[in-house]
């Protein structure tokens, strides 16, 4: 049963061709992908229902070249379309789903291109959004290249120092990078001037 205040609406031809074409779904028809797939909307919160394929889950999670999070997009309504007559000019499909959001378009606009800014910037520092979210795995002491490394994420710090019983505390400073992570290579490959069971602290300067 649908909920009061829900719609649904088939999705377009060419999105269901393009979700077709995104899942690799050989042989697929448009017409079966249009009655199986409905964009359901509920307020602002658009969702898809119907009989979806099963591999559209994994197709939008992450991908090479940002390919998943594109089709991702699609559906939920957030990537740009060309407006009649614009020439270039762009404007956001969520708009069609909830005429509503109109009067906030400005800045739903505003957000969306901080979140291509973004998106844009993770990619060029880590290769793709997947690498970027397990950051986790190089924080702390970690090998990279056969080297012992550190990071430290200390986004509002001016200089960051390792120091312990290993340098007499007299720190070493770690270099910033991108999105306020600092980072200190140790000692030469395969070698380690931190030995095991030493005692150590960060020292964090800040404004």
């Amino acid at each position: 049963a649908r909920r009061a205040g829900s719609e649904e609406r088939d999705i377009p031809g060419d999105a269901a061709k393009e979700h077709v074409a995104g899942l690799g779904m050989k042989g697929a028809s448009v017409s079966r992908a249009r009655a199986r797939a409905r964009a359901v909307t509920d307020g602002c919160s658009p969702r898809v229902s119907g009989r979806v394929p099963r591999r559209r889950a994994t197709a939008t999670v992450v991908g090479k070249g940002g390919r998943s999070e594109d089709i991702m997009l699609r559906w939920i309504g957030l990537v740009p379309r060309a407006t009649p007559g614009g020439e270039g000019s762009e404007k956001l499909k969520v708009y069609d789903i909830d005429p509503m959001l109109g009067k906030f378009e400005d800045h739903l606009e505003y957000r969306y291109r901080r979140y291509l800014e973004q998106l844009r910037a993770i990619e060029e520092s880590d290769g793709s959004l997947e690498a970027f979210s397990s950051g986790y795995d190089r924080m702390g002491f970690f090998v990279e290249g056969g080297k012992l490394a550190y990071r430290e994420w200390a986004p509002a710090a001016q200089q960051v120092q390792l120091i312990g019983d290993f340098n007499d505390w007299s720190g070493w400073d770690l270099e910033r990078e991108a999105f306020g992570t600092w980072k200190l290579i140790l000692g030469d490959e395969g070698e380690s001037p931190v030995p095991h069971g030493s005692r150590g602290k960060v020292r964090i300067q800040t404004p």
